[in-house]
């Protein structure tokens, strides 16, 4: 009980069928035998009282619970926070071809529930069986883009994608991306970031080429640059997507409706390595949409139950924060550097395979870093000299 509270009580005394009333104002800590104060503060005063003929009653005791209103509004308690995983949603996506040798169809398929079940399939390819090879699929959040070597109207094979905007729920008409007057085959496709990478193997009269092609907004796609030299048969292209995790950081806050700030928490951010491909056969592609985005919801809790609101206090340094919801502390994490994308291939000549590897795209700035082809010294199918 705090010092110099006041403690009133009226104390009622019955003699001769009288009622006499006494009233007292003491305080708890005054230097008097007939006031006392428990463990608990509740305090115990004892009176007695004369009646009109000035006969004292026997002595009285009155108990006093003494109840102190000294609430305070408490801040609220942010807790710091560590993340170690990248987005991978229920989409699953798989293209395949079927059919005769030279009359078949490139199939998609696709699961909106972790790959439990899968969708009737659709043939890309159209309604007719033709000539039509080596399809393969790459997805990031609601794009999906499916590729595959086909033959022309000219007759020779060439290399065709279609588009979905829509989780695969629909796609685009067929876009021929290669277009060349010889032949191509084997494409490979990837998405990174907002960049879309295709490669394939390519003959223009009398030389075999590696083909590159980007689309870096989704809706039309660069002239295909031939890669490295025309010496020797270079065939198997393959984009190597060279994943950076990151280490970030942020921090936040949060603020009750009296105004109480609670202390500054801290987020750690690390966005893990997620291999989007499954293994696949020559005839079959599955793509696990999965990205680097990461849903976080920051934790807070108020002992008052006030309604809290969030502030981010210090944002990250190697991405940015997205959708955030300072009601529920709902926000998403995006990296803003895409990572480097290799093309690497077989080159055979004079009796000997090896593998050739160029940097298409540095991540960061997403231009070539103009570094020449790479050899390395890789011979799968002869033992080195």
């Amino acid at each position: 009980m705090a010092s110099g509270s006041m403690i009133g009580a009226s104390i009622q005394f019955y003699n001769d069928n009288q009622y006499v009333f006494a009233q007292t104002n003491q305080s708890p800590e005054a230097d008097d035998q007939d006031v006392s104060v428990d463990a608990n503060d509740n305090v115990k005063i004892t009176l007695k009282g004369n009646d009109d003929k000035n006969v004292e009653s026997n002595n009285a005791v009155a108990s006093v619970e003494v109840t102190e209103n000294n609430e305070t509004n408490q801040a609220p308690q942010a807790f710091d926070q560590v993340t170690n995983e990248a987005n991978l949603s229920d989409y699953r996506y798989a293209v395949w071809s079927a059919g005769e040798e030279e009359d078949r169809y490139i199939f998609f398929s696709r699961s909106t529930d972790g790959g439990n079940t899968f969708s009737t399939p659709l043939s890309l390819s159209g309604k007719s069986r033709t000539e039509v090879f080596n399809p393969e699929v790459s997805s990031s959040g609601n794009i999906v883009y499916v590729v595959w070597q086909g033959q022309s109207e000219n007759g020779n094979q060439d290399i065709f994608m279609r588009k979905s905007v829509d989780y695969g729920s629909s796609f685009s008409g067929v876009e021929n991306l290669s277009n060349d007057p010889g032949g191509s085959g084997n494409p490979q496709i990837t998405i990174n970031g907002n960049t879309t990478h295709v490669a394939w193997e390519g003959t223009t009269p009398a030389n075999n080429y590696i083909f590159y092609s980007k689309s870096d907004d989704g809706s039309k796609f660069d002239l295909p640059q031939k890669i490295g030299g025309n010496k020797g048969i270079p065939y198997s292209p393959e984009l190597i997507v060279k994943d950076n995790p990151v280490m970030d950081s942020f921090t936040f806050k949060a603020v009750d409706d009296n105004g109480a700030e609670s202390n500054v928490a801290t987020v750690e951010v690390n966005v893990e390595t997620v291999n989007q491909n499954t293994p696949k056969d020559e005839t079959n592609s599955i793509s696990i949409d999965s990205s680097q985005e990461i849903d976080i919801t920051l934790k807070a809790k108020d002992l008052n139950k006030d309604p809290i609101k969030y502030e981010i206090v210090t944002p990250p340094t190697e991405g940015h924060l997205d959708k955030f919801d300072p009601n529920s502390g709902k926000v998403t994490y995006v990296p803003d550097g895409d990572n480097k994308i290799d093309i690497q291939w077989h080159n055979y000549q004079n009796g000997q395979d090896t593998i050739v590897s160029k940097v298409v795209d540095n991540g960061q700035d997403g231009n070539d870093d103009g570094n020449n082809v790479q050899v390395q010294n890789d011979d799968p199918f002869k033992s080195k000299q």
